[in-house]
C-alpha cells in the first residue's frame, strides 16, 4: 500500500484550504503578506514524470515502491500518474520479460533492473530511463528495444543509467544513450526546450507553468512600476533546465544568469537558449552559496532551492546583499520560513500558494520579497 496520498479521503477544495492555511500560519510571521488565490490543476493524473522502482521477477515485475521488507509494491494503477504513462507499464513489462532482466532485490542483493523513470512532453512524446545494477542488464535489454519502440513510437528517447552500489538513490553517474533523441524536447515558459536525461523536471507541469507565470507577472509588474524599466540582471538560482531564468528574459530582464549545480542542466539550458537566439541568457555550472560571492548582487535574484532549502550560510548572504527584489520559489514552506527568519531585512510583499501535488500534503509557494 501506498502512504503517499494521505489526502486522498478529502475533498479536493478542503485540501487546498488546508494547505492554504498550513503555509500562512507558517509565513505569518515574516509579512505583511497578500496572498493571492491558490493555484490548482488536474486533481488526477497530473504527473508528467514518475519514477517508479522496480520489483518482483521478470515474469511479473511490480512498478512502484518498496514495502517495509523492501520487496514491490505495484501501483502502475496509481490515479495521479498521467494516463499516457500509466498505458506504458504493459509494454515496459513485456520488454522486461523478453529480455529475461530480473529486476533488484534489496535483501538479496541481486538483479539487474532497480528503478524505471518517464517523462511525457506537452505532445504525447515519452523519454524512457532504465536505472541498472551494471552493464550487464544494458547488455540484456539491447537487443529488444528496436521491436519495442515500434509498438511505442512515442518514446523518442531511450537511456539506461547506471547504479552500481547498494544505495537508496533514484540514479547514478554515468548515463547510457540507447537510442532516439539524445535530448528530449520539452516546452517551458512558451520556450521550446531540450532537456537532457539526469536535468530536473517538474513532476505537474501544468502547475509549473503557473508558477513560472506567476514570477513573469511579478517582474513585469516592478518593471511598470520602476522608472528605470525591466531590471538589467537577474540571478536564477538553483536555475534547473531554466525555468524562471527564461520566464525573467521575456519579461524584459537584460541579462540572466542562471547558477545549477548539475551540469546536464546547465549544457541543455545552454543549448536551447542558443536556438532561441536568446543572448541575454546564460547558465553556469557552479554552487549558489558560492558563486554568488564572487560577484555584485543584481537587482533580482531568484531563488528555487530543494526542499532542504538554501542552507545555513546562503540566506545570510541574501540578507546582506544589494538586490531590490527576491522571488522565492518553495517546495517545503517549513524550510522557507527557517530562511526567512535569517533574513530580517526581507518581509514577503506578497505569497502564492501552487497545489503542485494533490492529494498529498506537499505544496509548493512563491513569494515575492521586498526590504521591510
Amino acid at each position: 500500500m501506498c502512504l503517499s496520498c494521505t489526502l486522498i479521503q478529502q475533498p479536493y477544495a478542503q485540501q487546498v484550504e488546508l494547505k492554504r492555511s498550513q503555509a500562512q500560519t507558517l509565513l505569518e510571521p515574516y509579512g505583511p503578506t497578500a496572498w493571492l488565490e491558490p493555484f490548482t490543476g488536474p486533481e488526477q493524473g497530473y504527473r508528467t514524470r514518475i519514477k517508479m522502482v522496480v520489483g518482483g521477477t521478470y515474469r511479473r515485475p511490480t512498478f512502484g515502491i518498496l514495502d517495509r521488507e523492501r520487496r514491490g509494491v505495484d501501483l502502475r494503477e496509481c490515479g495521479v500518474i498521467h494516463p499516457e504513462l500509466t498505458r506504458m507499464f504493459g509494454l515496459i513489462h513485456s520488454l522486461i520479460r523478453i529480455s529475461k532482466l530480473a529486476p533488484y532485490s534489496v535483501p538479496e542483493r541481486t538483479g539487474e533492473l532497480k528503478q524505471v523513470h518517464m517523462t511525457l512532453n506537452e505532445a504525447g512524446q515519452i523519454m524512457l530511463r532504465f536505472v541498472m545494477r551494471s552493464r550487464a542488464g544494458v547488455k540484456a535489454l539491447r537487443p529488444n528495444l528496436a521491436g519495442f519502440l515500434e509498438r511505442a513510437p512515442h518514446i523518442v528517447t531511450v537511456t539506461a543509467n547506471l547504479l552500481p552500489d547498494h544505495v537508496a538513490l533514484a540514479e547514478g553517474e554515468e548515463e547510457i544513450h540507447l537510442t532516439g533523441e539524445t535530448t528530449f524536447p520539452l516546452t517551458i515558459s512558451r520556450l521550446p526546450l531540450r532537456v537532457r536525461p539526469q536535468g530536473f523536471v517538474q513532476t505537474n507541469q501544468a502547475v509549473a507553468e503557473g508558477l513560472y507565470a506567476q514570477a513573469g507577472e511579478w517582474i513585469a509588474a516592478a518593471s511598470r512600476d520602476s522608472h528605470v524599466g525591466p531590471p538589467e540582471t537577474v540571478w536564477d538560482l538553483y536555475a534547473g533546465v531554466g525555468g524562471f531564468g527564461f520566464t525573467a528574459a521575456q519579461a524584459g530582464a537584460g541579462h540572466v544568469i542562471g547558477v545549477e549545480t548539475s551540469s546536464e542542466a546547465v549544457a541543455a539550458g545552454n543549448a536551447a537558449a542558443a536556438a532561441q537566439g536568446m543572448a541575454a541568457v546564460e547558465f553556469i555550472a557552479a554552487d549558489a552559496t558560492q558563486w554568488v560571492r564572487e560577484k555584485p548582487a543584481p537587482e533580482l535574484i531568484i531563488v528555487n532551492p530543494p526542499r532542504r532549502g538554501l542552507g545555513p550560510d546562503l540566506p545570510v548572504w541574501l540578507n546582506e546583499c544589494e538586490a531590490e527584489s527576491i522571488i522565492y520559489s518553495s517546495c517545503n514552506p517549513t524550510t522557507l520560513a527557517r530562511d526567512l527568519a535569517a533574513m530580517s531585512n526581507w518581509s514577503i510583499e506578497q505569497a502564492r500558494l501552487f497545489d503542485m501535488f494533490p492529494q498529498t500534503p506537499h505544496m509548493e509557494v512563491i513569494a515575492l520579497l521586498s526590504r521591510s
